[in-house]
């Protein structure tokens, strides 16, 4: 299931994460950001801007980190 198919979408990113994102820029931020161990989820409805998407580089770390973080 995709996001798009899903209830809402994931939110991810934040400024003051330890773990950066290595292509920040190729993924259309203006800022060094990163991802935090805490998931949210909110309505398509409720969003004001996307900002970004992460590269495949960093969507593949994030799948290792999310997998650690959650224990699977």
């Amino acid at each position: 299931m995709s996001l798009k198919e899903s209830a809402g979408y994931i939110v991810l990113v934040s400024r003051s994460a330890a773990d950066q994102i290595e292509e920040w820029q190729g993924a259309g931020l203006n800022v060094p950001s990163g991802v935090k161990a805490q998931l949210a989820t909110v309505e398509e409805r409720l969003l004001v801007k996307i900002i970004g998407s992460l590269t495949a580089v960093d969507r593949q770390s994030l799948d290792e980190k999310l997998r650690t973080w959650l224990q699977l």
